[in-house]
């Protein structure tokens, strides 16, 4: 409750505006100049280096002996013959997917390729027996006086090949299956480096692009900081690196600066805003106070001139000068109290504080009695009204807001509707509400007029030439009072003239239901 209390004085709600922009604004400020530096911190020592070294070591002392197997299968399949269904045994040396011979007599002969895996058949041919198969692998005539050596073609498997000078053989090899085997060689070295004391992750990837080994915790699912990478013939292996990452938050000076000041501008231009607010509501209820204590002053003498009015027009009936005088002052005098009447009810509507309530009473004789007051005012213009009631004699209504409102209507008509004008008051009951129509045969109100008529110190006309003075205040003041009341007014839509509805909420005794 403390809280709706703060926002609903004045500048209350300036102030947790200019909160929560400040607040917002340092926020972000803050987010946009936070800076995350991120460096990796390498282990101390040389302890990824020197397992990588032992590794290569490994996998170089497995490439000669691999050589060596692939050289002795080669001489075997050298001393065969292709014809006798030799090329189908077996090979010796790991890796080994295709046996092939090239013979320069026979140009091919279906025993002369034989596959040992689940791989495409690739068809080594020598350059004159080449018929431009995709899936020919062509040699010059020189491979028939080959030592033994690895032949590494781009596109090409890696093979191994050999001639007598009479034929050659040719081997097609899977580097990544005698890479297992090295992977084995390799394990002891690998165990001994004690890489899962390193801190971070390190993963070792064989030349199949497989994980054959990783430390723990996983590797994070960004690119490694370090990548050291072997070149061999059983293809590369690469070490893979991940060092634990510092993260250092930092702020940008300029930009904190530069927030933590446009804050302290929106927090101290919320205060002095609230302060002018304050200071301007202040005010605004001093005027307010004034304009009451000066009305409320201004209505026990005009009482006193009323009275003393109709005390010395009973005196002095024969005098028919100083009654008629005496009676401009009764009604000059019932002019300014409308007008004190008015310029309390606008202040108190301003100020939240007016209340209506229900009044037993017979609504057709509170407006009689109106008329009764302004017949002196309308005679002297020579303005003839009429008034109808088809309503009950007793209801409860607001009855001070109906005498208002009325007496507002009643007094526009006097000043606006002319002379020689008609004016026609109509009362009843409709739809359970008690409604009065005030309409005069005056010049009548333009259509877009129709609703600023009811703002405060609006007039239809501007010009002071007109003849007819007013704070500009009735009509705004009546639509008010009527909505406080729980009813409207409403300026109906006529060919000519100006004609309004009031309705008011009531109830009704037993006897007087319609």
């Amino acid at each position: 409750m403390k809280h709706i209390r703060f926002i609903t004085q004045p500048g209350g709600l300036t102030i947790l505006i200019a909160g929560l922009l400040a607040a917002c604004v340092l926020t972000g400020g803050l987010f946009l100049s936070r800076k995350i530096n991120r460096q990796t911190l390498p282990p101390v020592g040389n302890q990824i280096d020197d397992s990588f070294r032992q590794a290569i070591i490994a996998i170089d002392e497995m490439e000669p002996l691999w050589q060596q197997a692939l050289e002795e299968e080669a001489d075997i399949s050298l001393k065969e013959n292709p014809a006798n269904s030799g090329n189908a045994r077996i090979p010796t040396a790991v890796g080994v997917i295709q046996r092939s011979y090239l013979i320069p007599s026979k140009p091919e002969e279906p025993h002369a390729h034989a596959s040992f895996q689940e791989h495409p058949t690739i068809r080594p041919v020598l350059e004159k027996h080449e018929k431009n198969n995709p899936a020919e692998w062509v040699f010059e005539d020189s491979i028939l006086s080959s030592h033994g050596d690895f032949i590494r073609t781009p596109g090409k498997p890696l093979a191994y090949a050999k001639g007598n000078r009479s034929m050659a053989v040719i081997l097609i090899l899977d580097p990544t299956q005698a890479g297992a085997i090295v992977f084995k060689n390799m394990l002891p070295s690998l165990q001994a480096a004690e890489l899962n004391k390193i801190p971070g992750s390190v993963q070792w990837v064989g030349p199949d692009g497989k994980i054959i080994s990783e430390t723990s915790p996983k590797p994070p699912k960004r690119p490694p900081d370090e990548t050291l990478r072997h070149v061999s013939s059983f293809g590369d292996w690469q070490l893979k690196c991940w060092f634990p990452i510092k993260e250092t938050v930092i702020y940008q000076v300029p930009s904190v600066t530069a927030t933590v000041t446009l804050t302290i501008l929106l927090i101290s231009g919320g205060f002095w805003s609230a302060s002018n607010q304050r200071k301007a509501a202040f005010a605004a209820d001093q005027r307010v106070s004034f304009v009451n204590r000066v009305s409320h002053e201004l209505r026990s003498p005009l009482t006193n001139i009323l009275l003393n009015t109709d005390v010395a027009i009973d005196q002095s009936s024969n005098d028919e000068k100083l009654n008629q005088r005496l009676r401009l002052i009764r009604e000059e005098t019932g002019r300014l109290g409308r007008i004190v009447d008015n310029v309390l009810t606008f202040a108190k509507l301003d100020h939240g504080c007016l209340e209506t309530q229900l009044t037993l009473c017979d609504p057709s004789r509170v407006i009689r009695e109106i008329l009764v007051n302004f017949a002196p005012l309308f005679g002297r213009k020579g303005i003839h009204y009429s008034f109808e009631n088809d309503g009950p004699d007793r209801i409860s209504i607001a009855k001070d807001v109906l005498t208002q409102i009325i007496s507002n209507l009643l007094s526009n008509v006097e000043k606006y509707a002319g002379l020689n004008a008609k004016v026609s008051i109509q009362s009843g009951i409709k739809s359970g509400r008690y409604r009065v129509q005030v309409c005069d045969d005056s010049p009548g109100i333009p259509r877009e007029a129709a609703e600023r008529i009811f703002l405060p110190f609006e007039r239809v006309y501007e010009t002071t030439t007109e003849g007819a003075s007013g704070t500009g205040l009735g009509l705004a003041i009546s639509r008010e009072l009527a909505i406080r009341a729980g009813g409207t007014l409403d300026l109906l839509s006529t060919t000519e003239g100006a004609s309004f509805e009031l309705t008011l909420p009531c109830s009704f005794t037993h006897d007087d239901i319609p």
